[in-house]
């Protein structure tokens, strides 16, 4: 079942040191959503970015050209490097006409390295798994003084491809995932395609512990994600040059329902608390939907980047 207008695939980091004044999640950044409220989709980092010798414009999400770039043409070494890590990037245009690499929300460039078989266009973001190397390539691009290499690829996506996530596919979703800080809640499926989260509005909760929250809050802001990578980065301090970040495609509101804030502290000291939130409708596309029960754990609550200080 198709999104009833085109979505915005956004970009964020999964934590931020103003989490308290967020909502969702994954609580970087505002993004489009499906239901009655809606905002300018933007696209932030919580990462001290790094000025390359390049002058190409970090990616947003409405910056994508579609042409074709021809790949750099290099046999990738498939038996990789042991200190392979999780990587993204936006495929850009360097100087010379050169096809470069872009850190997502970042001024950063590097040589572009890529499997053979593997075709790119620029504003296609690619994410897989490789290396973050000093240097470029023999024959590589100029202006930029470090390679990122592909060493296997799990999704080429274009900036510009349309979200259908499919409601059916919602009521099937198991979500068994938690995410492991703040004083919210979310819980994703396997894949990370789909995700439901509790988070509050306002830093201070002290007055809900205790109480059965009904929603729609003002105090809480609780919504189901569909993108790819949902949990990369979550509740991570730092991030390296390149990491991997989730990709929001599509946010839809739950409008009513209900859930008991747990009696808990709100300082981290490594404690695990749950909830259950209940009588979930979500204005979807297709009209409000209701979800059957679902559990939700934060096994570090009170814990992460803006909460534990």
């Amino acid at each position: 079942m198709a999104l009833a207008a085109a979505s915005t695939l956004l970009i964020v980091p999964a934590c931020s040191d103003d989490a308290a004044e967020q909502t969702g999640p994954s609580s970087s950044a505002d993004a489009t959503t499906d239901g009655p409220a809606t905002s300018e989709p933007v696209m932030t980092t919580t990462t001290p970015t790094t000025t390359s010798d390049t002058t190409t414009t970090a990616p947003t999400a409405s910056t994508s050209p579609g042409t074709i770039v021809a790949p750099t043409s290099v046999q990738v070494d498939t038996t990789g490097p042991p200190d392979q890590r999780p990587i993204a990037a936006v495929v850009a245009v360097g100087a010379g006409g050169c096809r470069v690499a872009t850190a997502i929300g970042e001024l950063r460039n590097a040589d572009l390295v890529i499997p053979d078989d593997v075709g790119a266009e620029v504003g296609d973001l690619i994410l897989g798994s490789g290396t973050l190397t000093d240097g470029v390539m023999p024959g590589g691009c100029t202006g930029v003084s470090e390679t990122l290499t592909f060493e296997t690829i799990d999704v080429v996506r274009s900036m510009d491809e349309q979200a259908e996530p499919d409601v059916a596919e919602l009521l099937a979703v198991e979500f068994d995932r938690p995410w492991e800080c703040g004083r919210g809640f979310a819980m994703s499926d396997e894949q990370q395609r789909w995700a439901i989260g509790i988070e509050p509005v306002a830093g201070n909760v002290t007055e809900s512990r205790g109480t059965v929250i009904t929603l729609p809050s003002e105090q809480f802001g609780v919504s189901v994600l569909y993108g790819v990578d949902l949990a990369a980065g979550n509740c991570d301090t730092g991030r390296e040059p390149f990491a991997r970040s989730p990709l929001w495609l599509a946010i839809w509101p739950v409008t009513s329902g209900s859930f008991l804030y747990p009696e808990a502290t709100i300082i981290c000291d490594g404690s695990s608390v749950s909830t259950e939130l209940v009588d979930a409708v979500v204005e979807t596309p297709d009209g409000p939907v209701e979800l059957p029960p679902i559990e939700m754990t934060n096994p570090a609550f009170a814990c992460g980047p803006g909460w534990d200080d």
